[in-house]
């Protein structure tokens, strides 16, 4: 069975990360059903901030109704992953809410990726294109 997942929300297998644009009660329902449905499922969940890209870590409380904000060295060391690669990930959802064709979406997506996460060099009309998103 396939899970759909909301748009910006990213399933790790040690956290799940998800913009705070995006952080509404219906992504926090979507997560609370996930986590007390599947037990092996609860991690904590690290939420950036789109004009900071600062993020924090939450995890689901003991009711399992909400989430709390959680500190320490976890929670630290998920946010500095996060952090990393802030611009990656805000460049990429705005690509899937924009309305690019998929074949366009696809291929900014892909350079994206090779700039943000692979830190490659792109060409000059390449960056540009990224740098517009």
């Amino acid at each position: 069975m396939i899970i759909k997942y909301p748009l910006g929300l990213v399933a790790r297998t040690e956290y799940f990360r998800v913009l705070k644009s995006i952080w509404t009660k219906d992504v926090k329902d979507f997560l609370i059903k996930r986590m007390v449905d599947s037990p092996n499922n609860v991690k904590p969940v690290i939420v950036l901030d789109d004009e900071t890209k600062k993020s924090k870590c939450y995890f689901i409380n003991k009711d399992n109704t909400d989430f709390e904000l959680m500190e320490g060295m976890d929670s630290e060391k998920h946010c500095r992953r996060v952090n990393g690669i802030s611009d990656y990930i805000i460049k990429k959802v705005k690509l899937q809410k924009s309305d690019k064709e998929e074949d366009e979406k696809k291929r900014l997506c892909d350079l994206v990726v090779k700039k943000y996460v692979n830190h490659e060099i792109l060409s000059k009309s390449d960056d540009k294109e990224v740098n517009l998103i």
